[in-house]
């Protein structure tokens, strides 16, 4: 999953800083197949950012619930 989340973060990286360069957008569309707009560019730089940070953490599961001791689903004395 980490591998997928790296590769989807760089693809959607790159299509929103493509959004960017002058010779891919001509006539509101990106490579001439994509719809183009600005807040759309925002959204896949931010989206493929979060993608590229999921896929570089180290950590590889949740962390273990720490529960308190007063917690009152625990009635097994009871």
């Amino acid at each position: 999953m980490k591998t997928a989340a790296l590769v989807i973060g760089f693809i959607l990286l790159a299509l929103g800083i493509a959004c960017f360069v002058p010779g891919a957008v001509t006539d509101g569309t990106l490579f001439g197949m994509f719809p183009f707009s600005v807040p759309l560019a925002i959204a896949f730089i931010i989206t493929g950012a979060i993608g590229i940070m999921l896929g570089l953490t180290r950590r590889r599961e949740l962390p273990p619930v720490q529960r308190p001791d007063n917690d009152l689903r625990d009635m097994g004395g009871v």
